[in-house]
């Protein structure tokens, strides 16, 4: 159950609901109480004392008060801290932000601690904002993503014999790898399992500087897809 109190916390806008004539909902993802609800009074209108801060992909400061809702904050003030607007004039880009928005939106819950994910997600999209696409991005997220939800795949040796060599089997079902000796089918490149590992464990500042062959990027988009899809089964 939320705080009954006004509290005080920073957050990322991931998603914006239109109510009545002039009244938006946001989610707002939190370091310190995980997705929240709150309902920005008057925001549309250009008058409204909110601002900019109440914007989607908007990082800003809040001032958030219990609404008559047990579950639904009020706005009592925003101060941006950092927004991504430029994102919304590229659709490749807009797409994309939006579908990692929805799979962080997907996995956070209230009063819990989201300060990982809020951390990946920040990074992501500064990544997303400064470069140019790249199609290591998505399954970048995705399968760092499970990492902080505490799905870690296991890339590095063999689930059934403890073999951390010949590896080149990956399940996406059991999220684990089989080596040769007892899986006859490789279905995975030695490279890609190494990149897993690299995007598993490299500090969150470092996730996307890695170089791959396109051959390794193509199957890190299939296997993180079928792994988040199992995770998350949605």
């Amino acid at each position: 159950m939320l705080l009954t109190t006004e509290i005080k916390t920073s957050g990322m806008i991931i998603k914006e609901t239109k109510v009545g004539e002039g009244n938006k909902i946001f989610t707002i993802l939190t370091a310190d109480h995980g997705k929240i609800q709150a309902s920005g009074a008057g925001v549309r209108s250009f008058k409204s004392k909110l601002g900019s801060g109440c914007s989607l992909f908007c990082y800003t400061d809040f001032v958030l008060k219990k609404g008559k809702s047990k579950d639904i904050y009020n706005i009592v003030s925003s101060e941006r801290n950092t927004d991504f607007f430029n994102i919304r004039y590229d659709v490749e880009k807009l797409s994309l932000v939006n579908y990692i928005c929805d799979l962080a939106n997907f996995v956070s819950v209230q009063e819990s601690d989201c300060s990982t994910v809020l951390r990946l997600l920040l990074n992501t999209i500064y990544y997303i904002d400064k470069n140019q696409l790249s199609s290591k991005i998505k399954p970048v997220f995705e399968l760092r993503l499970m990492v902080e939800c505490g799905y870690a795949p296991n890339v590095t040796i063999c689930q059934k014999c403890g073999n951390d060599n010949m590896l080149h089997y990956f399940s996406p079902d059991d999220g684990a790898v089989e080596c040769a000796l007892c899986h006859k089918i490789a279905n995975i490149h030695p490279d890609t399992l190494v990149a897993m590992n690299y995007i598993c464990t490299a500090d969150l500042k470092s996730i996307f500087s890695f170089e791959a062959e396109d051959f390794v990027l193509e199957q890190l988009k299939v296997f993180a897809e079928e792994y988040v899809l199992h995770q998350i089964g949605n």
